[in-house]
């Protein structure tokens, strides 16, 4: 790119050098030799190149069908499919949601398996890590049918993973609570003050609006838009709803999940070469007057 630039600015100043050259030059047959001083010399008369003959192309577009997109749609697929798998093996890692109420409550269970704790904490921040691609590819794939929806979904459920995230770095200090080193009075006051404070309070009502509101929006998107089947924002809604009335039941809710987004990522991956979904509908009535002969 640096010598294409340099190449620009040499032509240029050699063209303008020629320009200077022959300004006074004009063919004796064509331009009397008493032309007054000042008057301007017709520009079609000068012997000059044309500066957009040498100025070299710097614009050049790449295949859309390339292998870029090829690798983007199967980092999309690949995240859509791994982060509700990691996020569901971490539920099934981490202590019962009836002791998990307040958190100071889950401090005896880290106690009996600090290393079970430990892994259900790692493998649940590296299920936020591959969940922000997985939603990208989300809005990716609703982009051109529903942009409103899928930046405003999007942007929500980010916000969710930013909370989530905090969640998971005070388990980490809960991990250390448990240190035989450590006074347990002392470190549940700690917690119940932190529990108490408006900052917590902040991040897990973020926590819950962006995850819950940013998935039903995402998942309406899909449904209206049928750039995928049905069944999948419908699984998607179901995992919300299964958490949102029994949390008890988290590794089911997170199942549903599973089905949905790693279905969806399965989808992705097996779309055409060009890395669109089809523009048309896959079900519904338009689908059907598609298949119709004109």
């Amino acid at each position: 790119m640096r010598v294409e630039v340099v190449a620009v600015l040499v032509t240029d100043v050699v063209a303008a050098g020629r320009l200077l050259a022959v300004a006074g030059e004009v063919d004796e047959n064509n331009a009397p030799a008493d032309r007054a001083f000042g008057e301007q010399v017709p520009f079609e008369l000068l012997d000059v190149p044309d500066l957009r003959q040498l100025r070299p192309r710097l614009t050049r577009r790449l295949p859309m069908g390339g292998a870029g997109t090829a690798v983007r749609r199967v980092g999309f697929g690949l995240s859509m499919i791994f982060a509700p798998l990691l996020w569901l093996a971490s539920s099934a890692l981490g202590p019962p949601h009836r002791v998990s109420r307040h958190l100071a409550d889950p401090l005896p269970h880290i106690a009996a398996d600090p290393d079970r704790f430990l892994a259900f904490t790692l493998v649940g921040m590296l299920s936020l890590a591959l969940l922000v691609p997985a939603v990208l590819g989300v809005a990716h794939v609703l982009r051109e049918r529903r942009p409103i929806l899928a930046l405003s979904g999007a942007a929500l459920v980010l916000v969710g993973i930013l909370s989530s995230a905090v969640v998971h770095g005070i388990q980490l200090v809960q991990h250390q609570m448990i240190d035989a080193a450590a006074d347990r009075e002392q470190m549940v006051a700690l917690l119940e003050r932190v529990e108490g404070g408006i900052a917590l309070k902040v991040i897990f009502a973020g926590l819950l609006v962006g995850l819950f509101l940013g998935w039903v929006i995402l998942s309406i998107a899909l449904f209206v838009t049928h750039v995928a089947p049905r069944a999948i924002p419908v699984a998607i809604l179901a995992s919300l709803m299964v958490n949102f009335v029994k949390p008890e039941l988290e590794v089911v809710s997170r199942l549903f999940f599973l089905i949905g987004l790693g279905w969806l990522g399965v989808f992705v991956m097996g779309t055409r070469g060009d890395g669109r979904m089809s523009a048309e509908p896959t079900v519904g009535p338009r689908a059907h007057d598609r298949a119709q002969p004109s």
